[in-house]
């Protein structure tokens, strides 16, 4: 890509997602106007950034779709969520409220409702327009349900962070206390663009209540990486 292209698609990404690239590429805060500032303004100030460092090629790389030259496609680890019927209707404004979430950067998006009302319908539903669209950027995907498939049986906080740290690299997933290994999971959630899907959550926490917000532990919990 040249500078020019780079600069480009640089304006036309959602704000969440520049922020992002500028993570990545390690863009120090003061470098750059607050989100407020336009787009093109905050945009040409990365470009100038990344050309200072010499690493437009570096900044052109984050900026590759999935499985494009030079690039490889996101790992995905979704099997352990309940499959749910792949017909889905009237939920268009949910759909349409995920998709803003992860276009934006939200950092997490919770679906809260009592049972069998389709919040896991609705989760798969999205998954699959993200893999049609091949992830939109994620680097790793990664879903897990705290409901064994096919039984109301609950498998515990250890064995999801145990898998976990399994499947995003930790070359020691068995050392160290509970809280270490979760403050290690969350770096490597953190390492790369990761979407996160959690279902099933509130029974290890609190009981559910009706309706869909923005923050807190819930079922199912889709958090869209780095966390910050």
């Amino acid at each position: 890509m040249t500078r020019d292209q780079i600069l480009e698609a640089l304006c036309a990404m959602p704000a969440g997602q520049l922020d992002f690239v500028m993570a990545k590429l390690g863009v120090p805060p003061e470098f750059v106007p607050s989100p407020q500032a336009p787009q093109a303004t905050r945009a040409a100030d990365v470009v100038r950034f990344a050309e200072a460092q010499h690493r437009l090629e570096e900044l052109a790389t984050l900026l590759r779709p999935p499985g494009a030259s030079g690039t490889t496609a996101p790992q995905v680890s979704i099997a352990r969520l309940p499959a749910t019927s792949r017909e889905l209707f009237g939920r268009e404004k949910e759909l349409a409220w995920l998709d803003a979430c992860w276009e934006k950067g939200v950092r997490v998006a919770s679906i809260v409702a009592f049972g069998g009302v389709g919040k896991s319908a609705l989760v798969n539903a999205w998954l699959a327009r993200m893999d049609g669209d091949e992830w939109r950027g994620a680097e790793r995907v990664y879903g897990w349900s705290f409901y064994s498939q096919g039984t109301d049986r609950l498998t515990s906080s250890d064995e999801f962070v145990d898998a976990a740290l399994r499947w995003f690299g930790d070359k020691e997933p068995e050392k160290g206390s509970a809280w270490d290994k979760g403050e290690r999971l969350a770096a490597l959630v953190r390492r790369e663009r990761t979407l996160l899907i959690l279902d099933g959550l509130e029974p290890l926490q609190w009981g559910p209540v009706p309706g869909i917000v923005e923050e807190g532990p819930t079922r199912p919990t889709l958090t869209a990486g780095p966390l910050g």
